[in-house]
């Protein structure tokens, strides 16, 4: 692919939104930005997952040059159904090669939008947004969540076998065709996962399935966001737990 390739419409952005009223205009913005400088035009799907405040509204109202594309869930279903719902969509669009996921709470580095993009045109099937990099960095996060989110990816890296330092960070490019074989092959089940950890089990599913997958070190500065984090600390960790467990069972039945 050339570099004008992944350009124009050929990208679309999804981003699962919960009670995101307080930071939706400033993510309006930096993207706007984003895609000045990157030559993107293409649809923002934003997935409203139940949203008790003003995220429908301040989408609808929008009158700017991005092309939003609103889907709202009646009730909250978790990030990782959001996501869901939200890559079915992207996929749907004819002229759409690439799909971008991102966070709703402006903590996704979209100064890094050019770098993914060309490590995506350069082969890449999936490029993750890497903060564990040796070259990323978590900002703006206490140190128990720091903490907790480097174990997790070791964690995955072990169970998985898949040589990367992050798993949990919902920024990432993928390609179109391969997200439609992928959801021909496992349905609802590529994302089974209700909550956080669904953002895990697409990229493990997806490497595991001969996706190559690189990595390009970002900055994701918790500090950027307005209000408290979305995420349940107890139920994500199970969750991860759950998939890990399911990773390994998955590499010792291959090994066989």
């Amino acid at each position: 692919m050339h570099a004008a390739e992944a350009r124009g419409d050929s990208v679309a952005l999804v981003i699962p939104a919960y009670d995101e009223e307080a930071n939706l205009p400033r993510l309006f913005r930096q993207i706007e930005e984003a895609f000045r400088r990157t030559g993107v035009t293409g649809p923002v799907i934003i997935v409203d997952d139940g949203s008790c405040d003003a995220t429908a509204s301040l989408v609808r109202n929008y009158r700017g040059p991005l092309r939003l594309d609103l889907v709202r869930h009646r009730a909250n279903l978790g990030l990782g159904r959001a996501l869901r719902t939200g890559l079915r969509r992207a996929i749907a669009y004819p002229k759409v090669e690439w799909v971008v996921t991102l966070e709703g709470d402006t903590t996704s580095d979209l100064g890094a939008l050019g770098r993914i993009l060309r490590a995506a045109q350069e082969g890449a099937d999936v490029v993750q947004a890497s903060n564990h990099h040796p070259r990323g960095t978590l900002l703006g996060a206490p140190l128990l969540r720091r903490l907790s989110s480097r174990s997790v990816s070791q964690l995955m890296r072990l169970a998985s076998g898949l040589d990367l330092h992050t798993f949990t960070n919902l920024y990432r490019c993928i390609r179109a065709d391969l997200l439609a074989s992928a959801f021909a092959r496992h349905g609802d089940g590529l994302v089974s996962s209700a909550g956080f950890s669904g953002v895990t089990e697409l990229l493990i599913r997806l490497g595991r399935g001969g996706a190559r997958v690189v990595e390009v070190p970002v900055v994701l500065d918790a500090g950027r966001r307005s209000g408290e984090s979305n995420m349940r600390v107890i139920p994500t960790t199970f969750g991860h737990l759950r998939i890990a467990a399911h990773a390994a069972h998955a590499r010792v039945v291959a090994a066989r």
